[in-house]
């Protein structure tokens, strides 16, 4: 049986120091993700019969530094964003690509 995560257990993990940011595709320390996908991470409980609020569900550790989680594929970087998107809490894509987001 596969065993879920909650972001809050990740949250307290001092063995998971990065993660992957959706946009610039680069590590961000944890405590800066967590300051910046804020309203995201509070949808991942881990509520019973819903995989996709669980971390595994969009992450998996990075294969060679056991420190860093990194999104699956980009499929489920863009369903990460989306929420954000949905609950009005990150700029679309499409408005950072234009270069439209302060307008």
């Amino acid at each position: 049986m596969v065993k879920y995560t909650a972001w809050n257990t990740i949250s307290t993990n001092k063995s998971i120091e990065f993660v992957e940011d959706p946009v610039i595709n680069m590590e961000l320390y944890k405590h800066d993700f967590e300051d910046t996908y804020k309203e995201i991470l509070e949808t991942l409980t881990c509520e019973l019969g819903y995989l996709d609020t669980t971390v595994e569900y969009y992450f998996e550790l990075h294969p060679l530094r056991k420190n860093v989680l990194m999104f699956r594929n980009d499929e489920k970087k863009t369903d990460f964003y989306d929420i954000g998107i949905e609950l009005n809490c990150v700029t679309p894509l499409k408005k950072i690509q234009e270069g439209t987001q302060n307008l």
